[in-house]
């Protein structure tokens, strides 16, 4: 997880080529100069954040020219563009996203994102050793995804897991708890398709090596406007506009919640950072989510 602090953004010229449709069909018709912005980070020095912003610009550079796959989308690490809020330890940072709304960074600690629009799952064939099964079991799952996601998790291989399953706007939210786990290794990606997670999420937390979590309302959902400044160049105006937007979010967010939670899976633990999650996301209250 990389969260710069000092940020360099590059300007450049690069030749293009350009295509419109002919006779229903994409065609190339000659190049022009199109100006791409390129933005580096780091921990340290401008100098650094200048050359990571090279390192970008040369990155783009050789996909217009063939050099390297346009379609990796995995070619390099991606630097988390957001101011900092406040820092719960080194692995766990909340953050200020780009339409204002604060979220929780985590390095280790598993954030599965699941949409009912976007979940891929079916209900399975009548089984009779299923069946039986489930029967001597005597367990009885949730209905529709809710269930699923039950299910998967009742797996042996999970029984060591502490989940947290919250209900969101458009599905569920599930941390999990008991070991370690790594955004870009196998076990995860594989838990991650088990449970149905957003391919867009997934995808984000490999390429930015960690796990994240909206702790507040989406703006539009409480009817105020997404911020029009937005970070890291801001002039000392644009920051006076910014902290007036911020003040009028926090005022309105008061009375909703991000998530709610609604089930506990497993042998319960205590977490610092799930303290800090559910207090930001008031996800113990009835308030309306957003």
């Amino acid at each position: 997880m990389r969260i710069p602090t000092i940020w360099y953004k590059h300007s450049e010229k690069i030749e293009t080529d350009n295509y419109e449709v002919i006779d229903n069909v994409w065609q190339k018709n000659g190049t022009e100069l199109r100006t791409y912005n390129f933005l580096g980070g780091s921990l340290s020095s401008l100098d650094e954040a200048k050359k990571n912003a090279l390192k970008k610009r040369d990155v783009i550079r050789n996909k217009i020219e063939g050099k390297e796959d346009y379609r990796n989308p995995q070619e390099y690490d991606i630097d988390i563009c957001e101011e900092i809020i406040a820092t719960i330890d080194e692995k766990n940072v909340i953050t200020r996203n780009r339409y204002g709304a604060l979220v929780l960074n985590a390095e280790h600690l598993m954030i599965v994102d699941v949409d009912h629009n976007k979940a891929r799952y079916r209900i399975p064939d009548f089984n009779i050793f299923r069946y039986l099964v489930s029967f001597f079991k005597q367990k009885k799952y949730s209905e529709g995804l809710l269930g699923h996601l039950e299910e998967a998790l009742d797996k042996k291989a999970y029984h060591h897991l502490y989940t947290r399953i919250y209900q969101t706007p458009n599905g569920y939210r599930l941390i999990l708890q008991g070991q370690k786990f790594n955004a870009r290794s196998q076990e995860s990606k594989k838990l991650m398709r088990r449970l149905y997670a957003d391919w867009e999420y997934s995808n984000i937390c490999y390429q930015q090596q960690c796990y994240r979590a909206r702790l507040t309302p989406k703006p539009w959902r409480i009817k105020i406007k997404r911020p029009k400044i937005i970070f890291p160049f801001r002039t000392d105006e644009e920051n006076l506009k910014h902290n007036a937007w911020v003040e009028q979010y926090q005022t309105k967010s008061e009375g909703y919640s991000a998530c709610r939670l609604i089930r506990e899976i497993g042998e319960k633990r205590k977490n610092k950072v799930v303290d800090y999650h559910d207090e930001f996301c008031k996800a113990l209250s009835n308030l309306p989510m957003a």
